[in-house]
């Protein structure tokens, strides 16, 4: 690889941990709310909110680890077999 390759991927794996610190504190911050809250529409809101921002979590680790540590790869016949 590359060393220009190799410091894009450090910069995107930097970028998705940022990004999963800010998804971390929206799922803190949307749970407290909804915790706080009588309002059946604001806990509905902030209830999809969060698992809004978990599943985002999800998808940035798991291209921090297709990063890090296995590649996955993806051709035509896996996306035809589909």
């Amino acid at each position: 690889m590359s060393e220009n390759m190799k410091a894009l991927q450090e910069k995107l794996v930097a970028a998705m941990k940022e990004w999963q610190e800010i998804e971390s504190k929206a799922i803190d911050t949307t749970r407290s709310i909804a915790d706080k809250s009588d309002n059946p529409l604001i806990k509905n809101i902030m209830v999809t909110i969060n698992s809004d921002s978990a599943r985002h979590r999800s998808v940035q680790q798991f291209i921090v680890d297709s990063l890090e540590k296995e590649y996955v790869e993806i051709n035509m016949q896996d996306m035809e077999n589909c």
